[in-house]
């Protein structure tokens, strides 16, 4: 029994090691130098909101502060009926930002739900040739937009950024471990989803599916749309820089931290069977390495040693790609952080409960 476990934790350990040798591969290959353009173009920014009292200046200082030319930007902010402060307090931050818009969303006019609810009415008010959607607990690089656009004006019509997570270590080394991972299916050349809290896509590939009003309803908007969009043909790209860095908080509790991951693993499903494979194998190292203490745990701490170290070095080469700092020493500590999220989440979603996000049942 415990050669069999070996050899499925093994399979574990070969998959990081790919990524490590993709990673670098990748990262002496991919370095392309766009134009910058020689008239910037009008952009949008769609921001849903929905009891963000707490977070929302915070947002909206770091969009204000965008370096890009002030007549060639637009914020437009849905508020989906905050019960708190939300709305004034958005009237009075905006007050002298004449580019700045924002709207009551009371009513459903379409089959979507919650975010997608609020950007099916936001887009059809927005005038730019790119749209910008983000989240209301973000803070974005001033370098976010033209970022992005310089390489849209290459042809490419959804960009994804990175984001981590601001105030708690472990959740932001999971975020960005999960999204080293993506970064490499995409430079494979197999893409398989965006993030709806730091992403574009250009108006004429939001047209061209028909936008949330024809995209099925979906608890992860941004994923659904994605898959549209690439289903028609158009090109996507995932930028991995600090200058598309955007910081989202951190989530306080353990049972909102499950029903944000269920939520995440609805959409997973919804992936290709590369991504699909990769997530599988990683989340079954868990109780194949359980298992294999119980038979030999001398052989067992060694797969874990190794598999712990292989991981940190791949998180290790990703964090010092966005010239962010993250200890080794938390690195490693993180193996247990994921041990206790994996198996939660997955006891979680196997436990039939509907997920709960932003105060809404799903």
């Amino acid at each position: 029994m415990i050669i069999v476990l070996s050899c499925l934790i093994g399979v574990v350990i070969l998959t990081d090691i790919c990524l490590i040798v993709c990673w670098i591969y990748f990262k002496n290959r991919r370095k392309e130098e766009h134009k910058v353009p020689v008239e910037w173009p009008k952009v949008s920014i769609l921001l849903a909101v929905r009891n963000e009292e707490e977070n929302i200046e915070r947002c909206l200082s770091s969009l204000v502060a965008l370096d890009y030319p002030k007549d060639k930007i637009e914020i437009l902010i849905g508020d989906d009926n905050s019960s708190d402060g939300t709305y004034e307090l958005i009237e009075q931050l905006i007050e002298h930002h004449p580019n700045c818009y924002l709207f009551k969303i009371d009513e459903r006019v379409s089959h979507q739900k919650a975010k997608a609810k609020v950007l099916v009415q936001l887009a059809p008010k927005a005038t730019g040739q790119y749209y910008f959607v983000t989240d209301a607990d973000m803070r974005l690089p001033e370098s976010w937009v033209k970022e992005m656009v310089t390489t849209a004006e290459s042809g490419i019509d959804i960009i994804t950024g990175v984001t981590l997570v601001e105030d708690n270590k472990w959740q932001s080394i999971d975020w960005l471990f999960a999204i080293a991972m993506v970064y490499v299916m995409d430079c494979l050349g197999k893409p398989v989803t965006t993030m709806g809290n730091n992403m574009m896509i250009s108006r004429r590939a939001y047209e061209a599916v028909g936008g949330y009003e024809k995209v099925p309803f979906s608890i992860t908007e941004d994923m659904e749309l994605f898959r549209h969009v690439r289903k028609a043909g158009f090109k996507v790209k995932h930028i991995f820089s600090n200058s598309v860095l955007g910081f989202t908080k951190s989530i306080k509790e353990v049972s909102t931290l499950f029903h944000q991951r269920k939520r995440w693993m609805h959409g997973a499903l919804q992936l290709k069977w590369p991504m699909i494979t990769i997530l599988v194998i990683q989340a079954f190292y868990f109780p194949f390495i359980i298992c294999a203490f119980i038979f030999s745990p001398f052989i067992a701490l060694g797969l874990f040693i190794v598999k712990t170290m292989i991981q940190a070095l791949f998180i290790h080469l990703s964090a010092k790609t966005l010239k962010h700092k993250v200890s080794f020493i938390n690195i490693f500590l993180y193996e247990f952080y994921s041990w206790f999220v994996s198996i939660g989440s997955g006891l979680f979603y196997l436990s039939g409960t509907k997920v709960i996000w932003k105060g809404r049942k799903y």
